[in-house]
């Protein structure tokens, strides 16, 4: 075999060398550089490679300098629900704190709309450098692909993880004017007002209304849901009776329980809250196995840079990890669960399947 039929052929046209070093090179003790010698279409080629070789490392150099200094101003976590729910209370006890650990103001923007699908595709296309970023929850981080027939954002594809924040349960609320007590009553009113009972969520598809949905077939009952766009209209109306029982987070009830204006019959929990241990759990109240919870965290736009996602790593978690924050979070109800990115994102994939299957057995149909 003549092995010359197997050597590689280059183009004659365009020829690299080093020159000798010039007198003022051998001064100065500078190398010398490449010389490209070229001509023709092959030589436009070849000073074009070089410029975008060129340009590409310097992208990534300036990519790891801006790295580096983040952050240089303020940074934007939006809310996708309105001022007031129970993930808006959770990240305003945090904004201060994560704003001192990183040096720059840590401002929350409310973007409400959709199950919080407006305000988490805003993210998805905002520019992948740290400085708009995602408070994620359960429901438009896990449920939402499931619950509508196309959403503009992949929960998995289109974010960075960044931590997790924690879970929290639910607590089964009535208005304090009526005359039920207790699950045992709540079930007895609903059987006894057969097509005129009715339940607030804070949206199609939110844990909450998936709480009240797996509560009432576990009970063999129906009602007719409500769904809010503002969380405190749902609670006012559950206050004056228009709205019979409403599943929702303690702490953006706290208020009106702890002023008589609501009264809790259960928490959703496998165990009775440490903050109302006095509370039975529904599962105690004649429901085996019935639990409901939800869970956030924090994301970023997908290709943000690593060492950004880091420092707000490590921020979430020193802030999460403070003691006196940290006592105020979880008397408010939140169980505190931080985690890495890469933790986050082995989560995220799980919660979104595990959703995948409890809304195909919920027969809710996607809008």
């Amino acid at each position: 075999m003549n092995m010359n039929e197997h050597k590689p052929h280059y183009a004659q046209s365009a020829t690299c060398s080093t020159p000798a070093p010039s007198a003022s090179a051998r001064r100065t003790g500078i190398a010398p550089g490449l010389i490209f010698r070229a001509s023709g279409n092959s030589g436009k080629a070849a000073r074009a490679g070089v410029v975008a070789l060129f340009a590409g490392v310097m992208g990534l150099a300036g990519t790891a300098a801006t790295a580096q200094a983040y952050p240089v101003r303020p940074i934007q976590v939006v809310v996708p629900y309105q001022a007031g729910s129970n993930t808006d209370v959770i990240m305003r006890q945090l904004a201060p704190k994560m704003s001192e650990l990183l040096g720059q103001q840590v401002l929350v923007d409310n973007r409400a709309g959709a199950g919080g699908i407006i305000g988490t595709d805003a993210v998805a296309k905002s520019p992948p450098d740290g400085y708009r970023i995602i408070f994620g929850t359960s429901q438009q981080m896990g449920a939402a692909p499931f619950l509508y027939r196309s959403i503009p954002y992949d929960p998995v594809k289109d974010f960075a993880p960044i931590a997790r924040v924690g879970g929290s349960n639910f607590v089964l609320a009535v208005g304090s004017s009526t005359p039920i007590k207790s699950v045992t009553e709540l079930v007895a009113y609903i059987k006894t007002h057969a097509g005129k009972v009715n339940y607030a969520s804070n949206g199609v598809g939110g844990t909450p209304h998936f709480a009240a949905v797996r509560f009432l077939a576990m009970a063999g009952l129906e009602a007719t849901h409500v769904p809010y766009n503002s969380p405190a209209t749902a609670l006012t109306n559950v206050i004056s009776g228009e709205i019979t029982f409403m599943f929702y987070p303690y702490p953006a009830m706290r208020g009106q329980v702890e002023g008589g204006l609501l009264r809790v019959l259960a928490t959703t929990g496998p165990k009775r809250a440490s903050n109302l241990a006095q509370v039975p759990t529904v599962s105690e109240s004649g429901y085996p196995g019935y639990v409901a919870q939800s869970w956030i965290a924090l994301y970023a736009p997908a290709n943000t840079p690593k060492p950004v996602v880091e420092k707000l790593n490590n921020a979430m978690v020193r802030a999460l990890t403070d003691p006196e924050l940290a006592r105020r979070l979880t008397d408010s109800g939140l169980t505190i669960n931080t985690s890495s990115p890469e933790e986050l994102a082995q989560f995220t994939r799980a919660e979104v399947e595990s959703y995948r299957k409890m809304v195909s057995q919920s027969g809710i149909k996607p809008e």
